[in-house]
């Protein structure tokens, strides 16, 4: 499992490009998840969609796709809250399961973070058909750390992952402000486009700037440092029990949210190994018989 990380980098005026980023951002959310697309047809974008806009972009050049094929579907979420639950799961249409028990799947995830915050996202090593065979119990665990800025990528249709509250804060503090997004070969049914009229909103300051061509250049992206890799010689996780085995990703998700896997890391990140990383590797290697 490969797990990427960029620094966004605003190209000019970063300071005031950034206030009208969060803004916007601010502006769509209040205390809740919103779901829309992004119509990759328009010719101007407010700074936020294009921000989105290049972020898709960014990765389909990366992976030797034509973003201007239509086939292709850019969904997005965005929400800024408290993480003060504990919930994997895996990126999949979801209405469409439950209703006809068909999977439909993203092709890639990304998260991209508007503040620095100790409140990180776990990414598990571990597959729903790992699980299942009862053969996850050393596999490798990631934590990303929010900052500024910073973009994630990886394979949410397939490693289970969620937001955890790493270091035990409380409510009122640490709250998440995060960009998601998810590439997909088909639309989602739920889904709608985005379509935030700055005009019709009075609150908004910066309307003088608001649209900009799609192909203007504003954000570059560069490959953050290598991460941080900590080796542990001892299974944490813990065998599944006999009959536990499971085969559907919902199940599975709700297994693997019980056992709070985090707690068993806790000793291994400190607050202060933040200052120099932010993304993390637990890698497990196998015991050493000292006696041999």
């Amino acid at each position: 499992m490969d797990v990427l990380s960029w620094d966004i980098i605003i190209k000019e005026d970063a300071e005031k490009t950034l206030n009208i980023l969060l803004e916007e951002f601010c502006n769509i959310n209040e205390n809740t998840k919103i779901y829309f697309w992004l119509d990759l047809e328009k010719k101007e974008y407010t700074i936020f969609e294009k921000l989105i806009y290049d972020i898709a972009a960014f990765h389909f050049n990366r992976l030797g796709l034509d973003i201007n094929d239509r086939g292709y579907f850019v969904e997005c979420w965005t929400h800024y809250r408290f993480c003060s639950n504990y919930s994997l799961h895996i990126d999949v249409d979801e209405p469409e399961y439950k209703k006809n028990k068909q999977l439909f799947l993203p092709f890639l995830t990304t998260l991209t973070y508007f503040n620095n915050i100790k409140n990180p996202t776990m990414i598990l090593n571990v597959t729903e058909d790992q699980y299942s065979k009862n053969e996850y119990q050393n596999c490798d665990t990631y934590f990303s750390f929010p900052k500024m800025l910073k973009h994630v990528a990886f394979e949410g249709n397939k490693y289970y992952h969620g937001a955890i509250n790493y270091f035990g804060d409380t409510e009122g503090k640490n709250d998440r402000y995060i960009l998601g997004m998810n590439l997909w070969k088909r639309p989602l049914a739920f889904v709608e486009k985005y379509n935030f009229n700055i005009y019709n909103n009075h609150d908004f300051r910066f309307k003088q700037l608001f649209y900009i061509n799609k192909h203007y250049s504003i954000f570059m992206f560069k490959q953050c440092d290598e991460i941080k890799t900590i080796k542990v010689n001892h299974t944490i996780m813990s065998q599944l029990e006999d009959g536990e085995k499971q085969h559907d990703f919902f199940k599975v998700a709700l297994k693997l949210s019980k056992k709070r896997f985090h707690k068993e890391y806790k000793d291994l990140i400190k607050e202060s190994d933040l200052i120099e990383n932010t993304t993390f590797k637990i890698r497990h290697e196998p015991l050493v018989d000292i006696n041999l």
